[in-house]
């Protein structure tokens, strides 16, 4: 009997770390979906200013949007404008543009959000 009650405690642990395990994987899963759609929409908003570094903002920045691929996830890009505004004259213009993509998708009935940042070089 003392052996069946030790494998019993042994056999809850076990389904313990298990549903530990799947609820990490789950999460991880959702976060690398959400990298994923960031890194796709900073390389759409390079092309663009690989194009014309100085597009407006409103070139870049979007509204709230639905991802095409992962229907469950939203993103927003948000042209932070430039770093380097104190060089902005005739003569100089800046150089480097902060972007920033929000990612936001529903788990267990809360909003959770990515953000991905970067800074552009216009040469």
């Amino acid at each position: 009997m003392g052996a069946g009650v030790i494998l019993t405690l042994a056999l809850f642990a076990v389904i313990s770390v298990n549903s530990y395990i799947l609820k990490s994987t789950v999460a991880g899963e959702k976060r690398q979906i959400a990298n994923t759609i960031a890194c796709s929409q900073l390389a759409v908003v390079e092309s663009i200013l690989k194009v014309n570094f100085h597009a407006p903002t409103s070139d870049i920045g979007t509204e709230v949007l639905q991802s095409p691929e992962f229907p469950d996830f939203f993103f927003r890009i948000n042209d932070l404008g430039f770093e380097d505004d104190s060089l902005g004259s005739e003569t100089v213009r800046p150089t480097l543009r902060a972007v920033l993509v929000e990612v936001f998708w529903e788990e267990k009935g809360e909003v959770r959000s990515y953000e991905l940042e970067t800074t552009f070089y216009g040469y």
